[in-house]
């Protein structure tokens, strides 16, 4: 077999991240980072994370008002990002950077 790490081959690697796909563990994965990412005003690697979780998969049911909150978070991280951007840019152009 072939190794992938210290003692950790390809095959026990697929199991994990199918396992870890199947539980819903990747959403908490991607909320935590989107959370640090955020803390760190990477709003856009953040918004990204976020927008990579289904909203609408069997394996963690959300609500409608949830489901909102969710999408309303990810609009306001690429907000962010265009409010960074318009600022860069008055800012280049006024001769400030």
């Amino acid at each position: 077999m072939e190794e992938t790490g210290s003692n950790i081959t390809t095959n026990q690697l697929k199991e994990y991240v199918w396992k870890t796909l199947k539980s819903g563990k990747v959403v908490v994965i991607r909320e935590k980072l989107a959370e640090l990412y955020e803390s760190e005003q990477q709003w856009l690697r953040a918004a990204q994370m976020l927008s990579g979780i289904d909203l609408d998969s069997g394996i963690r049911m959300l609500d409608d008002t949830n489901k909102l909150s969710k999408c309303v978070q990810i609009a306001r991280l690429y907000l962010e990002v265009l409010l960074f951007l318009t600022f860069v840019v008055i800012a280049l152009s006024a001769g400030l950077m």
